[in-house]
């Protein structure tokens, strides 16, 4: 059964894999795969929030137009060239019906001598107004950083990206509200208020975990009799121990204490390349949030969030699902 399955599965990934060689030779020169901010890159890219080009200029400071257009397209706003109330963005501006959209929408405001300043660079501060009004944002996190004391311009929408899990600051306690943005640091934010998927899983995977059933055989160790034997088996991560899931079912009873969880954002491309399997099979929707579990012994799991209640952990080859023992929306 499980020689027929891995036949099966591997007729399955030579279809699958095939369109995928295109998408990987599509990119910019001075975003590789290693740099932080890839995934969300080539998703900004993918959904035409950016264009193609030789390079992305992931350094390169933000101006206040490239804002207006790389926002407005973000939420689909009309960037159909227009007339503007501002003298120093005519018509015949690429940028116009753009920045004309962003501020009928709410998202940015001109200058009272009239301009609109589309050269000016943006700050992390303007940033986070920018994509606060863009996508509604209303709630605001109880968070305090040390540069952003209340009453500052930027407070009332630092406090609303937090909120929204889009950003948490730096390590130090600051928000850097007055510093440039980059344009990677802009393809973070708006991948993030796009898709919550890239947003940082935090620990909403903590808790007990059932195995409730196989989701997909791959080449591996574990035989179809292995992995019906997991069935119902329980697996618990908080922040002192997490269960093991490696290639052999007895590893299950090994447990890593004090792990550490390694969190990654995999575009679609790239998960078929590095797993060797469609992620579809696996009911996961792109970007995946991988989650990698080791401690100082070398336990180690790997899985992956499907949802709030669902994960899906591979082990031996297999892949399965597993729900948690009490579901969060109880």
């Amino acid at each position: 059964m499980r020689k027929v399955l891995s036949v099966l599965l591997t007729f399955v990934l030579l279809l699958s894999l095939a369109p995928q060689t295109k998408a990987n030779n599509v990119g910019f020169k001075d975003v590789p795969k290693s740099h932080p901010n890839y995934t969300e890159i080539m998703y900004l890219l993918e959904k035409g929030v950016i264009e193609p080009a030789e390079k992305f200029g992931v350094n390169q400071k933000v101006t206040r137009e490239e804002v207006a257009i790389t926002v407005a397209k973000a939420i689909g706003l009309d960037g159909k060239k227009t007339k503007t109330k501002f003298k120093d963005v005519p018509e015949s501006r690429h940028s116009s019906g753009y920045i004309n959209s962003a501020v009928r929408a709410g998202i940015i405001n001109g200058y009272p001598d009239g301009t609109f300043k589309p050269t000016q660079q943006v700050t992390r501060g303007h940033m986070a107004a920018f994509i606060a009004n863009a996508f509604k944002l209303t709630n605001q996190a109880d968070i305090k950083f040390k540069d952003v004391p209340k009453g500052s311009t930027s407070y009332v929408a630092v406090r609303k990206l937090a909120a929204a899990n889009i950003t948490s600051g730096y390590p130090d306690g600051t928000f850097k509200p007055n510093e440039g943005l980059s344009r990677a640091h802009i393809s973070a934010f708006l991948a993030r208020a796009m898709n919550p998927a890239f947003r940082r899983a935090s620990e909403s995977y903590y808790g007990e975990w059932i195995i409730n059933q196989v989701q997909a055989y791959g080449v591996g160790t574990y035989s179809s009799e292995d992995a019906e034997s997991l069935l119902g088996k329980s697996l618990t991560f908080t922040a002192n121990k997490a269960s093991c899931f490696g290639d052999k079912p007895s590893d299950i009873v090994k447990v890593a204490t004090n792990p550490i969880y390694t969190e990654t954002i995999i575009p679609a491309s790239d998960f078929v390349e590095k797993h060797r399997i469609p992620f579809d099979l696996l009911g996961l929707k792109a970007p995946i949030t991988e989650i990698n579990v080791s401690d100082s012994k070398g336990h180690v799991s790997t899985f992956f969030i499907k949802d709030d209640n669902t994960l899906i952990i591979s082990g031996g080859g297999t892949y399965f699902e597993l729900i948690r023992k009490v579901s969060k929306n109880k």
